[in-house]
């Protein structure tokens, strides 16, 4: 993990559940110097990952079992089309679930594929909320043109359902889990 806060938040964790067998290697997976292990696991990375072939083969050559963990679509889908509208140019979307499982067919990798079932996203509490964590999420700032557009657009966009606001048409997010054993 090359996050010096989210490897420290892995090490305080794993104490907190005395977990022992956890090991942080304070780097880029790339750029890591890592023993073989049983097991390696991802958990909503290679979304962003650019050289994702070298990613997955230093998986597989270095674990007799792999784990990825990913939603089904990009992160944070369920705002791309409010990102339109208040910037006025689509958002491109981060790939997910299906280029993964292409690029593992081209690398001659044949997975399994778990679906993680969730408890529904209930929504938000308020329309405040709503306004305060979507902004965050498009990284619209307060008192900001885009603001002004987002605030506009909420009330089309949102809808009430017991006392909880949802955005219309939004597609609820299941974690995957994509596994394959290695040669290693």
């Amino acid at each position: 993990e090359p996050s010096p806060s989210m490897c420290r938040v892995l090490r305080e964790a794993a104490a907190e559940f005395n977990v022992l067998n956890v090991d942080v290697v304070e780097a880029g997976w790339l750029d890591a110097q890592v023993d073989r292990a049983d097991v390696a696991i991802c958990a909503h990375v290679v979304y962003v990952i650019q050289d994702i072939d070298a990613f997955v083969r230093k998986l597989s050559e270095h674990a007799g079992q792999v784990l990825v963990i990913m939603f089904q679509g990009p992160p944070q889908s369920q705002v791309y089309l409010l990102w339109e509208r208040v910037y006025g140019v689509p958002r491109l979307p981060l790939p997910s679930l299906p280029e993964f499982l292409e690029v593992l067919k081209q690398l001659g990798v044949e997975p399994t594929v778990d679906v993680v079932h969730t408890e529904p996203n209930r929504g938000f509490e308020s329309l405040e909320v709503a306004t305060e964590q979507i902004a965050r999420r498009l990284y619209v700032t307060p008192d900001s043109p885009e603001m002004e557009r987002l605030e506009a657009l909420l009330p089309e966009v949102l809808e009430e359902k017991e006392g909880y606001f949802t955005i219309k048409g939004a597609v609820q997010l299941e974690p995957r889990v994509v596994s394959w054993r290695t040669g290693a």
